[in-house]
Order: structure tokens, then sequence, then C-alpha cells
């Protein structure tokens, strides 16, 4: 019988390399490694729109407060002024109508 017998054969392997009984690239290993890096990325990302969040609130905070002090005031000041001037026209006005009547 012409054949290779594996017997005679065993020891002539020394400088091949032992594999790990598990690989490295195990789908266990992996599976976690991958879903801890995607909890670290969503904790990141969770942190980052929580600053974003604050800021924006802030701001928006500050326009309210600039709306309110700066802007409502200066438009009930105008506001009044601008009545004040058009009660002056109308009453001019009224007077301009009673002469013309009186002709």
């Amino acid at each position: 019988m012409h054949g290779i017998d594996p017997r005679a054969h065993r020891g002539d392997n020394h400088s091949a390399l032992a594999l790990p009984s598990e690989p490295r690239w195990s789908l266990k290993k992996d599976t976690n490694s991958r879903a801890s890096r995607m909890e670290e990325t969503g904790r990141r990302i969770g942190r980052t729109l929580g600053e974003a969040e604050r800021r924006v609130q802030d701001d928006l905070q500050q326009i309210i407060d600039y709306l309110d002090k700066e802007v409502v005031s200066t438009v009930r000041n105008e506001s009044s002024r601008s009545l004040r001037i058009a009660a002056e026209k109308l009453s001019k006005l009224a007077d301009f109508m009673d002469q013309q009547r009186k002709r």
C-alpha cells in the first residue's frame, strides 16, 4: 500500500504554530467588545447632547430675558409715544374739520 502513514509523521511538524483552542476573532469576544464600544459611544453622544441642550437652554433664556427687558419695554415706550403723537394729530384734524364746517 502506497500512502502516507499518519503515525509515521507525527513528530515531523515541530515548527508549526500551535493554534489556540478559541480563535482571536471569537464571535463572543467580538460581540462583547462591539457592545461595550457601542455603549461607550452612546454615553459620549448622550453627554455631548446633554451639554448642547444645556447651552441651548441657557442661550434661549438669555434671548427671552433680552426680549423682556429691552424689546418689550422699548415697544411699550414707543407705542405710548406713538399714541400721543397720533392723538395730537387727530386733535389737529378735528380742529381742522371744525374750521371747515364754520366756513
